[in-house]
């Protein structure tokens, strides 16, 4: 009987004891589930909540395509999807966007995620080629780097952007997660650095002066094609020479060697030398160079041919002042408005000082141009400030490019008015000018729908000219042009008109 219950209590004991384990066990599950649980709403949190835009993108049934097309007996994809376009749109089908957070909602301008799902569901890819090359190395086993390419949001706007590609391992599928970064300010940027380096190198380039910038240690570190030139060298073979191994054929500069004098003192150093290996008689103007912490790393040499001048005090003289005048216009290449390119209302102010004064020396008139674009508003509230700084651009463009004559400039003013300066130009001179202006704004047939005058972009011209005499100003100047602007306005516009009253004599 004894041996009957231990028969029956022993397993009665082991199922105890395998019920308890379970228990345990389960407990544990459920501590891992809660836990998983938990750590799956902070991670949709951080998602959701990340200021970078984020997508997670389900690619498992791309996956099956590309294993279907390998055991069909493609092994190199990217020369498939180069004659396949089609499939390349197939597989981009396949991929289902999971979800996205709220960064990519304001970074494209959707309302909701299921607007923004709709773009992601036409939009095969970032870029077509792109795509196509990003599909190709997932499908070959590549890793998924960064790509830089471009998108339009909702509102047709182009954005430059940043893609960050990473696989997401999960047990039920195989999805990639893409961070979007806007980086159409970086690019705007790096685009404007590019073209202000173009302009520069173009510039110092097409200096018929002979240029170089040279350090401390007296070696060139670059030289304008006139330099390199006049030496019989290339402007990279100049680069790294000492300048007086080149210039003078010594080891050591001459005792007049202006760069020899602007290391003792830092300034600027202009002197008239003997250059036997260049030729002749040269002007050199030394300029310090200043790094962002104002230290002095070196100076700009601008050596001008002065041999057929000098044969007078006269010419020389002239030939000084021609050197002022250049300084004077690298100068001013600084002082332009940021939207339309020409000259700002700083540069205005010291240019028009300065011709006022020459037109004093020289007994000569000066004569101002105002202009206006006309209802420049209503253009703004019909297309939008982004093509009213396109028509800005391209209005100050059309003068500046009106204007041929050395001295004449154009400044903006303040917002849609520009100043034109002309120096030596009476008043039948400046109304040509005026006209001239007026006319090729508006052939330049921009569209202004809202506009009383006409169905394109027109503008209103002021002018008024000094002649030499005693008793006038330069506001005085500026106010006559002003006045007769508005007068051209209360005419109808679209017309130029010369101040009514001219300014008093100088």
């Amino acid at each position: 009987m004894s041996e009957s219950r231990e028969y029956i209590d022993g397993p009665r004991a082991e199922f105890a004891a395998a019920v308890e384990r379970m228990k345990e066990e389960l407990a544990v599950c459920r501590q891992a589930r809660s836990e998983a649980d938990l750590a799956a709403r902070h991670f949709q949190a951080i998602f959701d909540e990340c200021p970078l835009s984020l997508w997670e993108v389900d690619v498992s049934a791309v996956k099956e395509r590309f294993k279907a097309l390998r055991q069909s007996g493609v092994q190199d994809f990217r020369s498939f999807f180069d004659n396949h376009r089609e499939e390349v749109t197939r597989c981009a089908r396949l991929a289902r966007i999971v979800d996205m957070n709220k960064a990519s909602l304001d970074m494209f301008g959707a309302m909701s995620k299921d607007q923004l799902y709709e773009v992601g569901r036409v939009y095969a890819g970032p870029t077509w080629q792109a795509f196509k090359n990003t599909l190709a190395t997932h499908a070959q086993g590549g890793t998924l780097g960064d790509l830089e390419t471009m998108y339009r949001d909702l509102q047709g706007s182009t954005r430059h952007i940043l893609l960050q590609w990473s696989e997401i391992p999960d047990q039920r599928e195989d999805r990639v997660l893409v961070s979007i970064l806007d980086i159409t300010e970086r690019k705007r940027v790096e685009q404007a650095v590019q073209r202000a380096k173009e302009e520069w190198e173009f510039t110092f380039d097409a200096v018929p002066d002979l240029v170089a910038i040279i350090d401390n240690d007296y070696r060139i570190c670059r030289a304008n094609k006139a330099m390199a030139a006049r030496l019989g060298m290339t402007a990279q073979e100049v680069v790294g020479r000492f300048c007086h191994d080149l210039v003078h054929g010594s080891d050591r500069p001459p005792d007049y060697c202006p760069h020899l004098a602007y290391l003792k003192d830092g300034l600027e150093h202009t002197r008239e030398v003997l250059e036997e290996r260049l030729g002749g008689h040269y002007m050199v103007t030394v300029s310090p160079v200043y790094d962002s912490e104002g230290g002095l790393i070196g100076s700009v040499h601008v050596a001008r041919d002065v041999t057929e001048t000098k044969k007078s005090e006269q010419e020389r003289e002239a030939l000084i002042r021609d050197l002022q005048i250049s300084k004077e216009e690298l100068e001013r290449l600084s002082l332009t408005d940021g939207l339309t390119g020409v000259f700002n209302r700083r540069y205005l102010e010291a240019g028009l000082e300065g011709e006022w004064r020459r037109a004093g020396r020289e007994n000569c008139p000066l004569s101002l141009v105002m202009l206006d674009i006309d209802f420049f508003k209503l253009y703004n509230d019909t297309y939008g400030h982004p093509a009213g700084d396109e028509c800005l651009r391209r209005v100050a463009l059309v003068v500046n490019d009106a204007l041929r004559r050395p001295g004449d400039f154009v400044a903006r003013y303040g917002g849609e008015e520009f100043v034109c300066v002309l120096p030596r130009t009476d008043s039948t001179g400046a109304m040509e000018v005026a006209e001239i202006l007026r006319t090729r704004v508006s052939d330049l047939n921009i569209a202004h729908s809202s506009s009383p005058v006409l169905d394109c972009v027109t503008i209103s011209l002021g002018l008024a000219t000094v002649a030499p005499g005693a008793n006038a100003s330069i506001q005085g100047l500026i106010a006559a042009a002003d006045g007769a602007l508005y007068a051209a306005k209360r005419a109808g516009r679209n017309r130029s008109r010369a101040a009514s009253e001219r300014p008093p004599n100088f």
